[in-house]
């Protein structure tokens, strides 16, 4: 009984061994990060309202005041500081406790009624790691 015991004893403590060594040599992993899904989700409603102002007025927005929607900071959420829309029609989201970024950019080719969107990051590099659609760019803020 003694004998077996302290084999499987040992069995575990190989496996956890074993174990730490693949997490060190596989590297750091992406950090969960709940910014990145809250941001997308607080972004979508004002995709909503970009694509309605470009099919008014035939132009992007250049701020949440040209279509009268409330300051940046309204949108702010447990991990969402800040989500305003800026020259171009492009919306920023600025974490809250982090200098983390996503800003989604518009598109449309002239007379379509489509807007394709493209999510970028200037500052995250591993953000295709976590969302595939999303890349990084050093793009200004």
């Amino acid at each position: 009984m003694k004998h077996l015991l302290r084999n499987s004893i040992f069995g575990a403590l190989g496996i956890l061994f074993i174990f730490a060594v693949f997490r060190t040599l596989a590297g750091p992993s992406v950090p969960l990060n709940s910014f990145i899904p809250e941001a997308l989700r607080v972004a979508t409603s004002l995709k909503v309202n970009v694509a309605e102002y470009y099919l008014s007025e035939g132009k992007f927005p250049d701020s949440n005041f040209a279509m009268d929607l409330p300051l940046s900071t309204s949108y702010a959420t447990d991990h969402v500081g800040s989500v305003e829309v800026v020259t171009g029609g492009v919306i920023v989201v600025r974490a809250r406790r982090s200098t983390d970024i996503i800003q989604l950019v518009p598109s449309a080719p002239e007379n379509a009624l489509a807007i394709t969107w493209r999510c970028v990051s200037p500052n995250m590099e591993s953000i295709s790691r976590i969302v595939p659609a999303c890349t990084y760019e050093r793009r200004p803020v």
